[in-house]
């Protein structure tokens, strides 16, 4: 027997023309609040949400937040399993040397340039400080030209802030393993993969006070509260200015990563959830399959 993923709007097709094969959605964020979707697009997000919790067998979410919201909104039988990321290798800084980073020397951000997830407080938080260290804002839009140049011209003729682009790889490593600090600063999330990622690198995070980003950094990491540029401005001046302590914590999010968010530990429990609903399936349609039989045997 197969167990499905796909998109949540197709479920229902499956449920009619294959009601035997078991159904697993992943429920990783409320996509439809964000501010760069019309409102077609909006309404459509959310028949997936309602297609994805009500016709799949489970349902498994990326956040804690998110297991209770498919819980009391829909009564979908959730399951929280958390993204996971491998513990890398650190490299030191080679190919990020043409933007002028050495180690250390820069505050990283990792996102794309979508309005909701908030660099435009960053930039904002940032320009207010007095400060060697360059502020790195690694990612592209996605249908989102114009906050891209909203953003750039925030930034004007500021050469300490340097856009990278999107970036994989080594570089992508690069920027992780030598950053002073990593920055989250959006306003929604399910569960921040590049937030793990930083954390991963041992990188302290300082990061908005929403609920998903709380629940994955807990108590290791430096919060701020959202949208709120001012204490963004005051928490990035403390932590600028205790070196150890920022030290310390991104050893402490190495731990709490390996901990809680390791593949090694993730895939045995999205193993079990499979098993478990696949042999439910199957004593699900033998049930069904024996009361038939009996039934036609009357006749």
């Amino acid at each position: 027997m197969r167990s499905l993923i796909l998109s949540g709007p197709a479920f229902w097709l499956i449920k009619i023309l294959r009601p035997e094969v078991p159904i697993i959605s992943t429920f990783h964020t409320r996509c439809y609040i964000h501010k760069k979707w019309g409102f077609f697009a909006r309404l459509y997000l959310k028949f997936g949400e309602f297609m994805a919790c009500t016709f799949a067998d489970v349902t498994t979410t990326v956040s804690k937040s998110l297991t209770s919201y498919a819980k009391e909104k829909y009564h979908a039988q959730a399951v929280y399993i958390p993204n996971g990321v491998s513990l890398p290798e650190k490299l030191p800084t080679k190919e990020i040397k043409k933007w002028g980073l050495e180690k250390g020397n820069y505050i990283v951000a990792v996102s794309r340039l979508v309005r909701h997830k908030g660099v435009h407080y960053l930039i904002d938080a940032y320009k207010q400080l007095t400060t060697e260290k360059k502020l790195v804002i690694v990612g592209d839009g996605s249908f989102t030209e114009d906050y891209v140049q909203e953003l750039k011209q925030m930034v004007g003729d500021n050469k300490n802030i340097i856009f990278t682009g999107s970036q994989s790889g080594e570089i992508l490593n690069e920027l992780f393993s030598n950053a002073y600090l990593f920055v989250q600063p959006s306003e929604s999330e399910g569960l921040s993969i590049a937030l793990l990622e930083a954390m991963s690198y041992e990188n302290a995070v300082l990061i908005s006070d929403i609920p998903e980003n709380l629940e994955a950094a807990e108590d290791v990491g430096f919060s701020f509260k959202d949208r709120d540029v001012d204490d963004l401005k005051e928490k990035l001046s403390y932590l600028l200015k205790n070196p150890e302590l920022v030290e310390v914590n991104g050893r402490m999010g190495r731990d709490r990563v390996d901990t809680h968010y390791s593949w090694k530990n993730i895939s045995k429990d999205i193993v079990a959830v499979y098993n478990k609903v696949i042999i439910e399936k199957k004593a699900t349609v033998s049930s069904r399959f024996n009361l038939v039989k009996k039934f036609t045997s009357l006749f």
